[in-house]
């Protein structure tokens, strides 16, 4: 295709699908810019992103995580916009928000708005690219909350794999490169060393944020030249620069990532949780230039596949495996390199038959290169992607900004929308070539278990992962060269799930504006809403089978999770060929009972949800799976107090407060040593007494409605109980006057997060409350995050928000936190509350009215797609309020809401001191001892809950 020098200020018309109503067009500016811009007369917000093509593999080896330290301080002000909050104060007022990452060779900034507030934004949002401050004090401060992210992900076993493995890479190639940061990379070793990273900041600014290093995407309701006259005027200031050849030269002379001297490897890994997962990572050359061909998704969608004849289907029956999936990995994606990566969750007896589970998947290998690539499975795929295109759905207009800037980057302008999803002419001799690479002499082979710390010798430098690295036996290299022939091993059959069938149902007349009851008996209520908006052939519908035992005790709550993990893995190979079709499913425990959710093209749909339902009700169990699915429930149930320590503090907030919710390690242990008979016997308890509720939505007549729901019926039979054995949850009342406080310390002796939860409790849902509590919400969001994060920098991770639990209103804010302890954020976080309250009171009137439009805004908010849609009602059934015009009811309650009620309302919040804390201490904080004249201590929350 053209190159990007050849394409200067051309303006080109992406293709797009047809179902898509919005305008693209792409040009260059004359400092050679590029951007796209999307003109949709109908969206509500605005957005923007701009992807930057530098990342951490172009940090300084002196300062790793530059880039991404960079990423953070252009958030602190500009010298157009000084202030340090004044980007986020501004879209916090204009019901906006933002985000950024850093990669590997791209760091990504986008935001969204209300619609007629982008100019402002995006002029704001221009000057991170023209004249960032970089301020000393900022600079000082933000490496604290680098430092807290980096602490974050330390316990992770996603980023110390992941970082472990690119350690492996070849010492003279970038991709070893570490690119969080830290305190230590990012103050104290360059303070030794006589660096002054704020001028280093400054300079890879100016090196790397030039004009034609980015990619600029702009979404709004503005036709077209009202949107290219913004981008001319507000990004034609960001400064030309001719890119330096040396730098282009470096980067095709470097030496290959994984070259000979890398490959034929075996690590084993010891992880914090407890997992086993065998990994096959095989180096590839880049392959971006055949993304309309796709060579390698091929070969995952086969070595991939969960279908009958599959390597999954063959180890499950082994009892070898829970889990595969297969593809280029997206963490490795380079100009000069990819990684195909085999990924198997194992079982016990897998892990110790770990040999025979690589020769299975090499088998299947050879299998794909004996029979030669197949056309028709190419075609199958091509034909899936251009229904999904045609088919194309909006989502939220930052995370399609975003998407789209960073496929900028690699795309010709003519395929940045289409790139990836449109599929052109099969590439076989490029499938061949790339299976020849999947072979024992190409392969590095990660085996992860804890059984491994006893071998381990090695330590990873940045994350301190303990492994063990040899070279793979030569024996090994040629049993896998020689397996021997597997015959229940072979090609997927064709699939029958592909709609064809794209008929719209008509709209009714007069025209449902909401969804209405067509079944309310004893044992059924069903909810109805034909789809009159998107018009597209997709449909949703979800059914809860609500049971007394569900949730009535620890045992029963965990038989439950067994019975629905069980059933949804025995669906597996049939609903696996729907998935890839467009039509999913989930199977979910649920305190009422068993959640089951079908959606996507609605030509198939009721064939797949009959088969779920049927399952439901007569599943036979396989031993071999009956008792890899029941050990693996029994580990993530365990491995949950080992993973973030703000989401495990949440965790015992709930257990300190709803009366049926039982403690993981007491559903592990109430499983564990639980029989196939003890669960057929479960069964039948669980749909001895059951009614049934549901919600239907989308391109699916009433009639046809009506025929689901009587299949639905007569399968699962459901059979009344007394109204008294309904499953509600309740929320323990709190007392006044005293802070309730539970405290606990950190499971993982590595992790140094602590985390406070701290709670305020108001009292029953009731709509004006509730609509108080979300402005509440809109207002603090912005400031508590500025004070306590930006300012104070607590930690990382903070946030407040209302809470809406089970009928119970409250509000919360949680910080997570490697630096202060628990009871200190406490103290700050009730300083905090004083500071907010004056800052209610001192806000203008035109300052209180931009956050009620803001959350107007928020909440007036059309749905993006169906499912959007169908999640709005399905939150009213499920909840049991019903009151699926709750915006129209709320918008007339937030007009009303003054400011002096407003700021009573939350000074009766804290006064009334109905609080909950739950203080978690990391591994490096111990808990003290709290007055008992200022604190209830929480010493067991069942023993709370009881009293």
């Amino acid at each position: 295709y053209k190159t990007m020098a050849s394409l200067n200020q051309e303006i080109i018309s992406p293709i797009k699908s047809f179902s898509d109503d919005r305008e693209y067009s792409y040009s260059t500016l004359p400092n050679g810019l590029r951007y796209l811009l999307i003109s949709d007369p109908t969206t509500d917000k605005a957005a923007a992103s701009v992807d930057v093509s530098v990342g951490f593999l172009q940090d300084p080896e002196n300062i790793p995580g530059l880039a991404h330290f960079l990423e953070h301080m252009l958030f602190m002000g500009t010298k157009k916009y000084p202030d340090e909050n004044y980007y986020s104060k501004y879209l916090s007022e204009h019901g906006g928000s933002s985000n950024a990452y850093t990669n590997l060779e791209n760091t990504n900034y986008y935001f969204n708005v209300i619609h007629n507030h982008l100019k402002e934004t995006l002029d704001i949002f221009a000057q991170f690219f023209i004249s960032p401050l970089i301020s000393a004090d900022g600079t000082d401060r933000e490496m604290k909350a680098v430092d807290n992210e980096n602490e974050k992900n330390i316990p992770n076993d996603y980023w110390r794999i992941n970082q472990l493995f690119k350690s492996l890479a070849n010492k003279k190639h970038p991709f070893r490169k570490y690119g969080t940061g830290s305190l230590k990379t990012l103050k104290e070793t360059p303070e030794t060393q006589g660096i002054d990273v704020r001028s280093n900041l400054l300079q890879f600014h100016e090196k790397h944020y030039y004009a034609s290093n980015m990619n600029l995407v702009v979404l709004g309701r503005e036709s077209i030249e009202e949107l290219r006259s913004l981008v001319t005027e507000l990004f034609g200031e960001v400064k030309e620069k001719s890119v330096e050849s040396t730098e282009k030269k470096e980067e095709e002379s470097r030496e290959v990532a994984y070259g000979q001297e890398q490959v034929k490897k075996l690590v084993e890994i010891v992880p914090v949780q407890d997992m086993r997962h065998l990994n096959m990572s095989f180096p590839f050359p880049s392959l971006r230039q055949y993304y309309q061909q796709r060579p390698a998704t091929y070969l995952s969608h086969l070595i991939g596949h969960e279908g009958p004849g599959s390597i999954l289907s063959y180890l499950k029956k082994k009892g070898w495996a829970n889990s595969l999936s297969a593809g280029n990995s997206s963490s490795c994606s380079l100009n000069d390199l990819e990684v195909f990566e085999v990924t198997i969750d194992l079982t016990e007896e897998g892990l110790g038959s770990w040999q025979e589970v690589v020769s299975v998947v090499f088998r299947y290998v050879y299998i794909l290169i004996e029979k030669g690539p197949q056309e028709w499975i190419f075609n199958e795929i091509k034909l899936i992607n251009e229904v999904d295109f045609r088919f194309i759905e909006k989502y939220e207009p930052s995370g399609y900004v975003s998407l789209l800037a960073s496929k900028m980057r690699v795309l010709p302008p003519k395929h940045i929308v289409s790139g990836y999803s449109l599929l052109t002419n099969f590439n076989p001799e490029m499938v061949s070539k790339l299976s020849l690479l999947l072979t024992p002499d190409n392969l590095i082979l990660s085996l992860v278990d804890q059984s491994f710390g006893a071998k381990a010798t090695l330590t990873e430098q940045w994350y301190g992962t303990r492994y063990f690295l040899q070279d793979i036996p030569s024996e090994l290299l040629q049993k896998w060269k020689n397996v021997k022939d597997i015959p229940e091993l072979d090609l997927p059959a064709k699939n029958d799930f592909i709609p064809t069938d794209f008929t719209i149902v008509p709209a009714d007349h007069p025209r449902e504006p909401l969804p209405k009851q067509i079944v309310n008996t004893k044992t059924c209520k069903l909810w109805f809403k034909l789809d009159d908006t998107f018009l597209k052939p997709r449909a949703s519908v979800i059914f809860q089978i609500i049971t007394p035992v569900a949730d009535s005790s620890p045992e029963s709550s965990g038989m439950l999770m067994l019975f629905a993990q069980l059933c949804e893995d025995s669906l597996n190979e049939f609903t696996y060929s729907a998935d890839l079709a467009g039509l999913q499913f989930s199977l979910n425990d649920h305190h009422t009972g068993i959640k089951v959710t079908v959606s996507g093209y609605n030509q198939n749909l009721s064939v797949l949800l009959l088969k779920i339902v049927e399952r439901i009700k007569k599943l036979t169990i396989d031993v071999e799976r009956f008792t890899s699915i029941k050990e693996k429930l029994v580990r993530d149930l365990r491995n949950f107090k080992m993973g973030q320590s703000y989401e495990v503090a949440r965790e015992y907030f709930t257990l300190t407060l709803v009366d049926t919710c039982w403690e993981l390690d007491d559903k592990a242990d109430a499983i564990e040593k639980k029989t196939i008979e003890d669960l057929l016997f479960f069964q039948k308890r669980l749909l001895e007494r059951t009614r049934l509720e549901g919600l239907i939505h989308g391109n699916i007549s009433e009639v046809e409605a009506l025929k689901i729901v009587h299949e639905i019926e007569e399968v699962l039979q459901p059979n009344p109980f007394p109204h008294s054995q309904e499953p509600v949850l309740r929320i323990l009342d709190l007392p006044s006057k005293k802070k309730h406080v539970y405290q606990n310390q950190t499971v993982d002796s590595n992790n140094n997060n602590s985390a406070l939860y701290t709670f305020l409790q108001f009292g029953e849902n009731e709509i004006h409350s509730k609509v108080k509590m979300d402005l509440l919400g809109q207002i603090m969001r912005e400031i508590c995050y500025d004070q306590l994060r930006t300012k104070q920098q607590l930690g990382y991770i903070v946030f407040s928000s209302p809470v809406n639990m089970y009928g119970m209103l409250g509000f919360r804010i949680t910080i997570q936190s490697s630096e202060f302890p628990p009871h200190i954020l406490e103290d700050r976080v009730t300083s905090f509350y004083d500071f907010f309250q004056n800052f209610i009171e001192e806000l203008s009137d035109e300052e209180y009215q931009k956050h009620v439009n803001s959350h107007l805004a928020r909440l007036q908010e059309k749905d993006q797609n169906l499912w959007n849609e169908t999640q709005r009602y399905w939150g009213e059934v499920s909840k049991r309020t019903y009151l699926f015009n709750r915006v129209q009811v709320e918008t007339k309650i937030l007009r009303d809401i003054t400011k002096s009620k407003l700021s009573e309302f939350f000074r009766n919040l804290v006064s009334t001191s109905k609080a909950l804390d739950i203080h978690l201490y990391g591994a490096n904080h111990t808990i003290p001892s709290l007055p008992e004249k200022e604190y209830t201590i929480v010493r067991s929350y069942t023993e709370f809950k009881n009293k």
